[in-house]
């Protein structure tokens, strides 16, 4: 299995709801993180967005970090 190969999902679970501008705001931060595959809404709400990433280059605590760093309180809530 190659480096690329590696793949890990995780939601974030984002305590205000996400509109339009403020979740492009969001994916926006969190695609600049080096190994980010996606970004995207999660089918279950507003306040959940998924990221897809490479495990070998991104933790998911570093992927919180960028989300809480825009004045968001937000969680891990997993896969």
């Amino acid at each position: 299995m190659t480096a690329s190969s590696f793949k890990a999902d995780v939601l974030i679970h984002v305590n205000s709801a996400l509109d339009g501008t403020t979740f492009n705001r969001v994916a926006a931060a969190l695609r600049r993180v080096e190994g980010v595959n996606a970004v995207e809404f999660a089918p279950a709400g507003a306040h959940l967005v998924r990221v897809s990433y490479d495990p070998q280059q991104a933790r998911s605590d570093r992927l919180l970090e960028t989300v809480t760093a825009l004045g968001y309180q937000a969680q891990l809530v997993g896969l």
